[in-house]
């Protein structure tokens, strides 16, 4: 009788796995791959050097011999370390289970419920055979970019082959390395940070001697084992000021402080204040629905939400910089297609006031004026200057609106200038590009349009229309353009990537004017789709940066 084999309760021999793509990511030092939305799932493959991957979920050194599956419907980045270049594969795959006799059928199961199934939820998958893995990546890669439908038949075996690999040496199981160890002992003190966490009970944990321990976390983390401990100590100190009810002692004896004045001590080192004082700089529960842009607008009045869209991907300088700061996180995933989720959460949150963008759509401002005042920011179309001053007069921070409005126009000023200094004889026309999927658009965004036009008086060749979405051209229309410099946007999704890869190749795109003279920027998503003062002021910094380099 036939055994059927299972891996986390999927019956593996109708289990039958499609590639889809495969990407190659060379790093240099320090290079990074910027966030992007998989729909499918993928697994992550370093071939040479060091990195980490960047995660909905936080990050994880990406280790050789291992492979590190993304679940479909989320985002991930790579970047490589300072002290050296990272190459590492993408595959992505399509997972499926033949209809078998159950009487809640597997093949039903949504591709991410599949994916945890396959590999038991686990982040990484370990191949004892050294260099297995980054053998068969270079074959499927190889063989996936060819024309010839044999040798892209022999990627698609190699592909279950890898599969084939990962989950068999699951079974046989393999000793840690170092770099799981120290994930081990990180991973435990984010879960008992309470608790009296000496160098030698962490390094226990890791199984390294102490003096190992301590050189190797310093090493591959690029900041001690104690700082990291004190670091997820003081954040979780803030939320818990925040929004706990908890008394001074208490907070510090649930963070692992049994002495409530040291506490004191270390945290005004930390957050540059007392307890004391912070609390009262956050005592107002002003919250922001919808769009993460407003974020942008409270932080240029001095004040931080307590409760705001946040996403690793699309928020990404929020969450590292004020992710603690916020107690509450709503649901950024693709803005706004989680907006009941988010209004209920809101409405646990007690709020003083809800600041919500002015595309807000009736049925939520209704629901929203249920829980608390609504603040219905003006029209961007208005520009970032009236809804800073706007929102400025409802939270009684006129003074602070005007002074960052005025310093931001003294940095434009003298990065003006600058720009003209440094680009004497060459011209002033500019152009944004969007490439989606494998279309080209010519826009002007309010971003592009207030940085690049207002701030450093560049001429844009695509004029400026606030509802405007931009304008489909072919890359025979671009060539014939007058552009000086061109500034080109990046769907971060496999096919749009994909089409990029083809277009840079391409002698068309390389006989382009701008391309040819060095002329044409890469802008990220972050923080160009977001129109906000300090976006503004991000963006400033950056095209002030690309033109001068």
């Amino acid at each position: 009788m036939l055994k059927t084999a299972r891996n986390g309760g999927v019956p593996l021999e109708r289990l039958r796995v499609r590639l889809i793509d495969v990407e190659l990511f060379a790093g240099a030092e320090g290079e990074r791959m910027e966030r992007q939305l998989t729909l499918l799932p993928a697994l992550i493959v370093p071939i040479r050097g060091e990195g980490e991957l960047e995660l909905d979920a936080g990050s994880l050194r990406l280790v050789r011999d291992r492979a590190y599956p993304v679940r479909p419907d989320s985002t991930f980045g790579l970047l490589s370390d300072r002290g050296g270049e990272l190459a590492a594969a993408i595959l992505h795959f399509e997972a499926t289970i033949e209809p078998g006799k159950e009487q809640l059928p597997l093949a039903a199961l949504p591709a991410a419920h599949l994916i945890e199934m396959l590999f038991e939820g686990k982040d990484e998958l370990n191949v004892p055979v050294k260099g297995r893995l980054a053998h068969l990546c270079r074959s499927i890669y190889e063989n996936w970019r060819s024309e010839d439908g044999l040798k892209r038949w022999r990627a698609e075996l190699d592909m279950n082959e890898l599969i084939y690999s990962l989950l068999s040496a699951e079974r046989v199981g393999s000793k840690a390395s170092t770099e799981s160890a120290l994930e081990r002992s990180r991973a435990f003190m984010e879960e008992r940070f309470h608790e009296d966490l000496s160098i030698e009970r962490l390094a226990s944990i890791a199984k390294l001697s102490p003096k190992y321990y301590v050189d190797a976390f310093k090493k591959t983390y690029g900041v001690s084992a104690i700082d990291t401990l004190t670091n997820i100590r003081m954040n979780r100190a803030k939320k818990l000021m925040l929004h706990s009810g908890l008394r001074m002692k208490e907070v510090a004896h649930q963070v692992g402080f049994a002495d409530e004045f040291y506490f004191s001590r270390k945290f005004k080192k930390f957050a540059g204040m007392s307890p004391t004082a912070y609390m009262k700089s956050r005592s107002k529960r002003i919250v922001v629905y919808g769009s993460s842009s407003i974020i942008g607008y409270m932080l240029a009045l001095g004040i931080i939400p307590y409760a705001a869209p946040l996403h690793p991907k699309w928020t990404k300088l929020y969450i590292e910089r004020y992710g603690a700061d916020i107690p509450v996180h709503l649901d950024a995933f693709r803005q706004n297609h989680r907006r009941m989720a988010n209004i209920e959460q809101l409405a646990f949150t007690k709020p003083e006031l809800i600041v919500c963008a002015n595309e807000t759509e009736d049925w939520e401002r209704q629901r929203l004026a249920k829980i608390a005042p609504v603040f219905l920011l003006p029209s961007e179309e208005t520009g970032w200057e009236s809804v800073l001053l706007a929102l400025a007069a409802r939270l009684d921070a006129e003074a602070e609106a005007r002074q960052w409005i005025l310093d931001y126009e003294r940095k434009a000023e003298e990065r003006c200038s600058l720009v003209r200094a440094g680009t004497q004889g060459a011209g002033r026309n500019v152009l944004q590009i969007r490439l989606v999927k494998d279309r080209m658009y010519l826009d002007c965004s309010s971003t592009f349009h207030d940085v690049m036009v207002k701030g450093l008086g560049f001429i844009s060749l695509h004029p400026y229309m606030p509802s405007d979405h931009g304008r489909p051209i072919t890359l025979e229309e671009l060539g014939r353009l007058d552009a000086d410099w061109a500034f080109m946007l990046i769907r971060k999704e496999s096919e749009t990537l994909e089409r990029w890869r083809t277009l840079r190749e391409s002698s068309d795109w390389q006989a382009l004017p701008v391309v040819r003279d060095n002329r044409l920027r890469l802008l990220p998503s972050d923080p160009w789709r977001e129109y906000s003062p300090i976006a503004i002021e991000r963006c400033l910094e950056m095209a002030f940066a690309m033109i001068v380099e």
